[in-house]
């Protein structure tokens, strides 16, 4: 067995860059991007969840969880909890 240190040296030694190479979205399927992809815009125009949930303090989901306020879409607020609620 090796150590990390001369696992990372073999790896660094034997990685080289990929070459860039601009395809068509339709041919880019298991491909990955070379650089980053900023949006021109921001939608939608508010946060937003894809789906309904609950925020609760993990150590408490055994003891039951005590609804105490409800946020809706679009809504920012931050929501202080306490043990026992979500």
């Amino acid at each position: 067995m090796i150590s990390v240190s001369q696992a990372k040296e073999i790896i660094v030694k034997n990685i080289r860059p990929l070459n860039k190479e601009l395809i068509h979205i339709d041919d880019a399927l298991n491909c990955f991007l070379a650089e980053d992809v900023i949006a021109p815009v921001n939608l939608p125009l508010f946060n937003q969840s894809a789906m309904d949930g609950y925020a609760f303090k993990f150590n408490d989901k055994n003891d039951g969880i005590n609804i105490i306020d409800e946020i809706p879409a679009g809504d920012i607020r931050n929501v202080e909890i306490s043990k026992g609620e979500g």
